[in-house]
């Protein structure tokens, strides 16, 4: 094998390093996420209901909060998903570079 062929193959593997943690730390944060909005869901139906049971307005507020919060989950799922995007083609132009450096 020639130098430049094992440049070429330390460099992808350096990169596809980068994606696997890229990708593994995006769908982490993103189940967690997930979760929280799941969990917000059971509060909100669990403060909802005690109030139509009790009719007191504490319990509407706090379910109204609980659905603000749940928003905010959402707005961070997708901005971990633009984020997710952005370092993709990140590492899709570092690829494209290699190929014209080392193939053309």
């Amino acid at each position: 094998m020639h130098n430049e062929d094992k440049e070429l193959q330390i460099k992808l593997i350096e990169i596809q390093i980068d994606h696997e943690f890229i990708t593994s730390y995006s769908m982490g944060l993103l189940a967690i996420e997930f979760g929280i909005i799941i969990g917000l869901g059971a509060i909100y139906y669990t403060l909802y209901s005690n109030y139509i049971l009790y009719g007191k307005p504490q319990f509407l507020f706090l379910s109204y909060a609980t659905i603000v919060a749940m928003f905010g989950f959402a707005i961070l799922i997708y901005l971990t998903l633009r984020r997710y995007k952005k370092q993709r083609e990140k590492l899709k132009w570092q690829i494209e570079e290699l190929r014209k450096k080392y193939i053309w």
